[in-house]
């Protein structure tokens, strides 16, 4: 009896040690899995940060060879929520904008006199610099996403049509300051060179 006994516990201590090996495999397998599914995620999903729908912007076959930094597609809004990116130079006093700024858009498609501007809010502004080489050399480009807050709609009112590239100018306004204050620091900077 005593050795059906010691047989039983012995099988019992046997179960809880598989048990706990079968356990630690499958929090392993899983774990394992979930890594691998990041990193497929990592290496062949692209994601926006917007709903929409995808516009290829050139012709593609299997096999064919694509250049780093070619554009594939464009990803339409959905929603009617517009963004646009702006390249701003890192000479230009990109220190002074934050996010949350105001930005008024003129388009080139849209002369500004007959179709007024586009208003934005500036949503995000890129850590690091961008090296591109310009003929005057290298230069660095700071990336700000804008965020369009009635969409395309001008401050006259006009509702534009949504265009693939379209590009323009971009005023970012870092400080609200009235007429006596900018000519005030105009002086105030002269006096100090």
């Amino acid at each position: 009896m005593d050795q059906l006994k010691s047989a039983f516990s012995q099988l019992g201590a046997e179960n809880r040690k598989n048990n706990r090996s079968l356990r630690l495999q499958i929090i392993s397998t899983y774990n394992r899995l979930v890594d691998e599914m990041n990193e497929w995620e990592a290496n062949y999903v692209f994601k926006a940060p917007f709903s929409g729908v995808i516009q290829f912007l050139g012709f593609w076959s299997d096999g064919e060879f694509i250049s780093k930094g070619e554009e594939l597609f464009s990803i339409i809004p959905s929603d009617d929520k517009y963004y646009g990116q702006v390249l701003l130079s890192e000479n230009s006093g990109a220190g002074k904008v934050e996010i949350g700024q105001s930005v008024i858009i003129k388009l080139k498609d849209f002369p500004y006199l007959e179709f007024g501007y586009v208003r934005g809010v500036v949503a995000s502004i890129s850590l690091a610099t961008n090296v591109e080489q310009t003929s005057s050399g290298k230069v660095g480009y700071y990336m700000i996403f804008v965020k369009l807050e009635s969409g395309l709609r001008t401050n006259y009112g006009k509702k534009l049509t949504y265009k693939h590239g379209i590009s323009g100018s971009v005023e970012i306004i870092t400080q609200r300051r009235r007429l006596f204050e900018r000519l005030f620091d105009n002086i105030k900077y002269l006096k100090h060179e």
